[in-house]
């Protein structure tokens, strides 16, 4: 299961930004039968910013980060941009 938030706001015509929040949780695998006692469970917190450049293109930046976990769950960093084509 992934659980996400997003808190966003428009700053003009062209911007807007966001808090954005991760929940994952499940995963748990078993051999024979019987559980491997692996669940995963993770929570990010980030934030994300875009523009659009005009009706045809936009540009998104985000930044994630793990604040907690259990030993099997995601950790680390994680920054994404995505550059938006329309035909």
């Amino acid at each position: 299961m992934q659980l996400e938030g997003h808190l966003t706001r428009n700053l003009n015509e062209s911007w807007w930004v966001a808090l954005d929040s991760i929940f994952i949780q499940g995963g748990e695998t078993t051999t024979d039968g019987v559980s491997d006692h692996n669940r995963q469970r993770s929570f990010a917190l980030g934030a994300t910013v875009s523009v659009a450049v005009s009706d045809a293109v936009s540009a998104t930046l985000s930044y994630t980060e793990e604040v907690s976990r259990n030993k099997n769950g995601v950790g680390g960093r994680a920054l994404r941009l995505l550059a938006e084509f329309s035909l």
